[in-house]
């Protein structure tokens, strides 16, 4: 819906004169009553169905709004862990390792 402002030729040209942009003679007209009633209520009947509209799009984006998902893990949490296992993947070589030598010394001991 479109609310003129200034119906004739000579008015815009008025309104430029004085240097009036569409705004302020939107709101001259709307404080000197340049609408009726009936356009007034059009209006405002308008923009209550907006509002109802924003209200249920709101409802809408708040359903499809995905569940909120565990914080991920930083990256130093995950390099310090992989590090860890590393260690202890070392040590288990390690300790098979010695205990190979080992018996491989008390293999040689015995011949």
């Amino acid at each position: 819906m479109c609310v003129c402002v200034c119906g004739t030729v000579a008015e815009k040209a008025s309104m430029e004169d004085e240097g009036l942009d569409a705004l302020d003679a939107f709101m001259m007209s709307m404080k000197s009553g340049g609408m009726d009633s009936r356009t007034r209520m059009e209006l405002k009947r308008r923009a209550v169905e907006l509002r109802q509209q924003r209200v249920q799009l709101e409802r809408l984006a708040a359903v499809a709004k995905p569940c909120s998902l565990p914080p991920i893990v930083s990256k130093l949490v995950v390099v310090t862990i992989l590090l860890m296992i590393i260690i202890i993947i070392i040590a288990i070589i390690v300790i098979v390792i010695v205990i190979a030598k080992v018996r491989s010394y008390d293999l040689l001991r015995k011949i």
